[in-house]
């Protein structure tokens, strides 16, 4: 056996560039959220969605979607949790490159970058409800009578979406930018725990781990009853940040992630994504919500470190996805829900296989003359407010696009 190769440095003469694998990562992540809501408009996949115990496949196609790991192929939930891992990958570089933000540029670069393409789309949304949606459809798929355009507007909806509160009044507008909220609630404290790693690396992380997932528990058990039964909800609220935390944990060992991940002819790699994967599929009792995590944060490593992996999503259609995920992820849904009130909500398959392709053509649109002037204007306040300081791994300074 000849020795294991680790794959060269991505940087070219001293210069950054893109994480290519990661953009084609990102695009695969995209379109298995965009085929997850395609197929929730079919009834029988709403109830699955809503009730998996109690929903009985009809067919040889149901039955691999519901029943076998052809499940993760649209698996929603999943792909949002490797959404989170990878944007605290991305975000983690500049500070674990020596070239920190300041607290205010960070947050106004974050604003100006996710802010106005989705003030735009949840304002698409609003019209598309007074304008064609707005009343329950009979036999449509739970996902649209409960979480789509089946009810009215309502003046409750606008501070409920310009303060992103995802409250009730507005979370139906556009169900998918649920995740979009809690990025941007990360966000605010993000500065703060990588600033610990930056300090403590790999047992800051640690720290920081142990200190969210203690944190509900220690609610519970110390406040008076009334009280933490008001915050039962902080337990979910803390997954989020530990997300974001597990992609910083592999930015900052990716170089051990691609020498061990690399070994064998990338047989170590391709092993990391196949338990990776079977961790999204399996239900856990318990801890299900963090067993998604790592399951994110192994298919992240093997993107870095299997070169078989890293050639695959390298594809020029999932890298053009890549660059459009964020349009796509934002507008998809609107797109979904009045195709479901064209249908009067019993949506033939031809619809559903030609849904994704004109999903995807006007997220191109989208990202033109929308998105494109919003990550110009981020780019702005992007750079480091200090002089470059020594960077932790200068052998892999490399920058995905945010």
């Amino acid at each position: 056996m000849s020795p294991a190769r680790t794959p060269p440095s991505p940087a070219v003469n001293g210069h950054e560039r893109h994480i290519k694998s990661l953009d084609g990562l990102r695009g695969v992540s995209a379109l298995l959220v965009l085929f997850h809501h395609v197929l929730l408009t079919q009834p029988d996949f709403g109830r699955f969605e809503w009730n998996s115990a109690h929903t009985r496949a009809h067919g040889l196609f149901e039955w691999l979607m519901f029943d076998t790991p052809f499940r993760i192929l649209w698996a929603g939930q999943d792909r949002a949790i490797l959404f989170f891992v990878l944007s605290g990958f991305v975000l983690s570089l500049p500070w674990l490159h020596g070239r920190p933000r300041t607290y205010g540029r960070f947050l106004l670069n974050r604003f100006c970058r996710l802010y106005p393409p989705y003030l735009i789309v949840m304002l698409i949304a609003a019209i598309g409800v007074i304008l064609i949606g707005g009343r329950h459809i009979p036999g449509a798929s739970v996902w649209f009578n409960q979480l789509g355009w089946s009810r009215p507007l309502s003046w409750r909806a606008v501070p409920s979406a310009v303060f992103l509160l995802n409250n009730g009044s507005s979370n139906w507008l556009d169900e998918s930018v649920w995740s979009l909220i809690w990025e941007a609630r990360v966000v605010v404290i993000f500065p703060f725990l990588i600033w610990v790693i930056t300090r403590w690396k790999n047992p800051g992380i640690a720290v920081i781990l142990l200190g969210l997932a203690s944190l509900h528990p220690l609610i519970m058990l110390l406040l008076p009853h009334h009280i933490a039964a008001a915050l039962r909800d902080t337990g979910t609220a803390m997954l989020y940040p530990e997300y974001f935390i597990l992609g910083v944990a592999v930015a900052l060992n990716q170089n051990t992630v691609r020498s061990w991940l690399s070994r064998g002819w990338g047989i170590a790699g391709l092993g990391t994504l196949t338990l990776g994967l079977t961790m999204f599929w399996i239900q856990w009792p318990e801890q299900n919500g963090r067993a998604d995590g790592i399951a994110a944060m192994l298919i992240l490593a093997s993107a870095l470190g299997s070169p078989v992996l890293d050639h695959a999503l390298r594809a020029k259609f999932l890298l053009f996805l890549g660059r459009l995920s964020y349009s796509l992820y934002l507008i998809h849904v609107p797109i979904i829900l009045a195709i479901i009130i064209l249908f009067h909500g019993k949506v033939p398959l031809l619809a559903c296989l030609a849904a994704p392709m004109l999903c995807i053509g006007v997220a191109e649109l989208f990202r033109r003359h929308v998105e494109a002037p919003s990550a110009s204007l981020a780019l702005g306040f992007a750079k480091p407010a200090a002089p470059a300081g020594a960077a932790l791994y200068p052998a892999t300074r490399e920058v995905v696009p945010e």
